[in-house]
Order: C-alpha cells, then structure tokens, then sequence
C-alpha cells in the first residue's frame, strides 16, 4: 500500500455503515458499498470507500452515518468524553464521527481511509487483509 498522510476533517458524502470491530486487533472499519438504501433511494458509486481505526481504546458510534465527517476533537469534547468514560487519551487520539444526525467518537492510534475502485463488501478492507493489489491504492493516514 502507499500510504499518504491526510487530512481531517475527512467529509464523504456517501452512508457508511460500522462493518466490523475486531476486538482481538482493537480495530473498528466503516464501510461505504457500491450501493445502499437511503432515504427512498439507492445511490451508486464507482469505489467502496473504508475507513479503518486500529488500536481503539474506546468507543461511542452509531451503526450508520451519512454523510461521515471524521475530525480531531475539540479540546470541550475531549473533556466531556474522559468525563463519562471515565479514562484517558494515554498515547491515542479522539476522533469525532458526525453525520447528518448522528455524533460519535472513537478513540485510537491511527486512523486510515481509502478510495478503493476495486473493493467490494464481499470481501475483506483492502486496508484490514491487504491482497497483492494493496500495492497499487492508495491509503490517506491521519
């Protein structure tokens, strides 16, 4: 895989959907499929587009979001999820997870997203079990 530094605030304008937690690897993946319902509607893209967060300590998400933004916390939400966790950040970051309706967090090492035009939901993230065409995409790293 390359992998790229990004930059957040990540903003997609397609729903994602929480695919898989792996508690024994700490890892939490967002999916967005070729194709979903949403709203009377099933838009199509051309790319499945992951979004994976590896060492998690801590989690506050909703199943669904659209459209997903991903930023850095504010120093006042740090605050107040520490608060009602009850933990620290030690050496990971807070993320925030906005939808149109929906707030979330997820506290982590790293985080990484890719656009992944040959992905699909039957198979594994390329960013989760990289296969011999990982060398070819691309991988944002926040």
């Amino acid at each position: 895989m390359n992998i790229v530094p990004g930059v957040l605030p990540l903003r997609v304008d397609r729903k994602f959907h929480l695919a898989a937690f792996v508690g024994t690897h700490a890892q939490i993946l967002l999916r967005s499929g070729r194709s979903y319902y949403h709203d009377g509607h099933f838009p199509e893209h051309e790319s499945v587009f992951d979004v994976l967060f590896k060492n998690v300590g801590a989690i506050a998400i909703w199943e669904n979001f659209y459209p997903l933004e991903v930023a850095y916390a504010s120093s006042a939400e740090i605050e107040d999820f520490l608060r009602f966790q009850g933990g620290e950040l030690g050496r990971r970051t807070l993320y925030t997870l906005r939808g149109a309706k929906q707030v979330g967090y997820v506290l982590a090492s790293s985080m990484y997203w890719t656009d992944d035009p040959d992905g699909s939901v039957g198979e594994e993230s390329i960013l989760v079990e990289p296969t011999g065409r990982a060398a070819e995409i691309e991988v944002m790293e926040a």
